[in-house]
């Protein structure tokens, strides 16, 4: 039987022996030959060449040293390009300083501009209570400042203030005063002509607002204009025998005013006619008189009980600025025939057609002024 010191005696590296039930562990065998390389190693060392998991690693390794190529690259291109572009644009310019054009005419400023070897253009255009339409209200650079020739100077130009004075257009002719109105920026609205002993037909004779009050941008201008001379004497022509609506025709061409028609149902007739007039034919007249008529219609007309009416209005110049309606109750509804702002002194006609027994009211403003019953 073997002894311990034999069992120490054992010669290096053995592995033991089932005589002696000593077994020598890898590790111990390790420490007793540190300098024995290591029993596993790669199949390049035993001429097999590299395994799949060293050949993707290789492969990485290629593939990350390319990208970082191609990429310092691209860098490098950049900014070269970069280089070559500013030398190009900018470096080779002279400089020159920006001039000074707040305050000033646009057409004005961009041919200081254009002098000092730069070029004018407009950032924006805004009204402005404070500086007048085509004025230069801000630039930038700002005056002073050294730039490269051919460089952009941004510049905010007025369009003036959104508050106007409203001109004075009385006088002067329609067609005159809606142009002079309209290059304004205003609109212009023409309300029914009145009669003037002054004015020629067509002449301006009121507006609203009046002259030199403020209006803003895209308001309405009311104007009123002459109709010619009220007080014209003119002979009355015949109307009897006429069609209805010839004779009303030759009314208003004379400047008469159709006061009211009285209806009269004949048997045979087919359209209305005129069948009596007040004034009498060939009687004269002043323009702006009264006018009655008798109407003969067909017998089918007569269940409707048609009448027509003239209805004037006044309204006073201390009312100043009012609404005048006109209501109209018959047998079948009421209905408002007429709503309508008006600056006195001013005088609104209208004509009502009415059935039956009828009731006319008048307003001004919220106010009945006139109520008549027929």
């Amino acid at each position: 039987m073997a002894t311990a010191g034999d069992r120490k005696a054992a010669p290096k590296g053995s592995m033991g022996s089932r005589a002696t039930g000593v077994r020598i562990s890898t590790r111990r065998v390790r420490e007793v030959h540190p300098s024995t390389p290591r029993l596993v190693s790669t199949r390049s060392r035993a001429g097999l060449g590299p395994t799949r998991k060293e050949r993707r690693r290789e492969a990485r390794a290629v593939s990350a040293v390319l990208w970082w190529s191609v990429l310092c690259l691209l860098v490098l291109s950049g900014s070269l390009v970069a280089l070559h572009s500013w030398a190009f644009l900018s470096g080779d310019r002279p400089d020159t300083t920006v001039p000074d054009v707040v305050a000033m005419p646009y057409d004005d400023a961009a041919q200081l501009v254009e002098e000092a070897g730069l070029i004018l253009k407009i950032r924006t255009e805004t009204y402005s209570d404070d500086v007048d339409a085509d004025l230069v209200i801000e630039q930038l650079p700002v005056s002073g400042a050294h730039v490269k020739t051919g460089r952009e100077v941004l510049v905010d130009v007025s369009l003036g203030s959104r508050t106007l004075t409203t001109p004075n257009v009385i006088g002067l002719d329609r067609a005159e005063a809606m142009s002079i109105l309209e290059n304004l920026g205003v609109t212009c609205r023409t309300l029914t002509p009145r009669y003037s002993d002054v004015a020629p037909p067509g002449k301006v004779i009121n507006q609203s607002p009046p002259p030199g009050a403020p209006i803003a941008l895209g308001e309405p201008v009311e104007i009123v204009t002459s109709a010619g001379p009220l007080n014209r004497a003119v002979p009355m022509k015949r109307l009897e025998g006429l069609p209805y609506a010839e004779a009303l025709k030759m009314i208003a061409e004379d400047r008469l005013v159709l006061r009211r028609v009285s209806w009269t149902y004949v048997p045979g007739v087919e359209e209305e006619i005129v069948s009596s007039q007040y004034p009498l034919p060939g009687a004269q007249v002043m323009q702006g008189s009264e006018v009655l008529l008798t109407v003969s219609a067909p017998v089918e007309m007569q269940s409707t009980g048609k009448r027509t009416t003239r209805v004037a209005v006044t309204v006073p110049g201390s009312a100043g600025t009012v609404r005048v309606r006109i209501t109209v109750q018959d047998r079948y509804e009421t209905e408002e025939v007429y709503s309508q702002e008006h600056t006195g002194p001013a005088t609104v006609e209208q004509l009502v057609t009415s059935y039956g027994r009828t009731t006319i009211r008048v307003y001004l403003g919220n106010r009945i002024i006139r109520e008549e019953t027929f």
